[in-house]
This record gives structure tokens, sequence and C-alpha cells, in this order.
């Protein structure tokens, strides 16, 4: 299955920006964010008062992009980026 290369903006945060996380194009939107949370020892939200992902739009905003699949949301791009606005301090907050 066919892979996009997702790199997460984090303001400065070069060791979350510099890497690059792979997902399967039939991935949801909610998983890959999960994932992301998860492998950079965070709290599990995605409340967008807390936390916002964007790319091209608010990508936690409502279920129906969460459920989407980053195939449809990236199309046929290779490598994305995805802003992260950590209002919350989600980010490796560390707390469930």
């Amino acid at each position: 299955m066919p892979k996009k290369g997702v790199k997460f903006q984090l303001n400065d945060n070069a060791e979350i920006g510099n890497k690059i996380y792979e997902y399967d194009n039939s991935c949801t939107i909610r998983d890959m964010l999960m994932d992301f949370l998860q492998k950079n020892n965070s709290k599990i939200t995605l409340d967008p008062g807390q936390i916002t992902f964007m790319f091209g739009g608010i990508l936690n905003r409502n279920d129906e992009i969460l459920n989407r699949t980053v195939g449809e949301i990236f199309k046929n791009r290779n490598n994305v980026t995805v802003k992260v606005i950590d209002a919350g301090n989600v980010v490796g907050g560390n707390i469930c």
C-alpha cells in the first residue's frame, strides 16, 4: 500500500519538525493524529481547543474530516507538512 510522508511543524521544536512519519493512504486522519501524539509522549486528545492540526484547514475540526483517509486529504502529495498549534501543552504533556 502506498504511503505518505508527513512532517508535523510545531513552533520551533526541531526534534519533532525534522522527523518524517509515514502513513498508509488508507489510514484515517484520526489514526494518524493519534499515532503522532502517542509517539511524542503527549496527552491523547484531539480537542481543537487544546491542539489544532492544520493542512489546508483544520484536520481535527470534526468527525467528517477525522474519518477521511490520508490518501483523500493529502491526495497526490508525497511529503506534506502539518502545522500544529499546541494551546494546551498537549505535545510532550504525557497526561492522558
